[in-house]
């Protein structure tokens, strides 16, 4: 496992310099600009993040094409309001875009499912619909290396911290992949058990909190 200084990730000069090696997955969660909108007693309320935030045209800039072996294979999550621009950021990463690769539908601890009514606090607002799934998308360059078709598409799991995906994710992809040069951009990953969960290992991580 490698991880770098703390720097800036935000594309500018102080960025945090990828590592000088190829990669043939990479395993993206970029912090997208967005609003936290979370409804209370009183009405709604409108949060700033806990993290950096990038601007899209930040996160299409990053240098991501200089770490890419000849074949390689990217696992991005994306908001939704972000699908219409995966196609032209795939591109300038060196990526084709594929198809979704997982949907994570939040439950709750107690592994309960969103009601039909949409009432459970397990939902987020959203503009049209509470939302209760985040997507991770698959783009490919070179040859496929995707070698096995066993991992489900839908995975429920209780949310953790905000922002953070399930970690059986990784081990998934692996699963999928074969144990490849790999690589979690934008990272953010709990100082205090980073080195005892199994799901980090022989992940190369970058980002803010690495």
């Amino acid at each position: 496992m490698q991880y770098v200084e703390k720097k800036s990730v935000d594309g500018g000069d102080n960025m945090i310099p990828f590592p000088n090696k190829k990669y043939q997955i990479i395993y993206a969660d970029p912090p997208w600009e967005l609003k936290y909108v979370k409804e209370t007693i009183k009405g709604f309320n409108v949060y700033d993040l806990p993290y950096p935030q990038m601007r899209d045209e930040e996160i299409i800039g990053l240098p991501v094409k200089s770490i890419l072996d000849k074949n390689a294979i990217l696992f991005i999550w994306a908001i939704d309001s972000r699908i219409p621009i995966l196609n032209k950021l795939m591109d300038a990463w060196g990526f084709n875009y594929k198809t979704v690769g997982f949907v994570w539908n939040k439950i709750t601890k107690y592994g309960q499912y969103i009601n039909h009514d949409g009432t459970s606090v397990n939902a987020n607002l959203g503009k049209y619909t509470k939302k209760s799934c985040e997507f991770c998308f698959i783009g490919t360059k070179g040859n496929c290396l995707a070698k096995h078709h066993t991992q489900n598409q839908y995975y429920p799991e209780p949310k953790r911290l905000h922002s953070q995906k399930p970690k059986q994710i990784r081990n998934m992809i692996v699963k999928m992949c074969g144990d490849l040069p790999r690589i979690e951009l934008f990272a953010r990953p709990p100082k205090d058990i980073l080195f005892e969960d199994e799901s980090y290992r022989g992940w190369d991580l970058w980002g803010n909190e690495c």
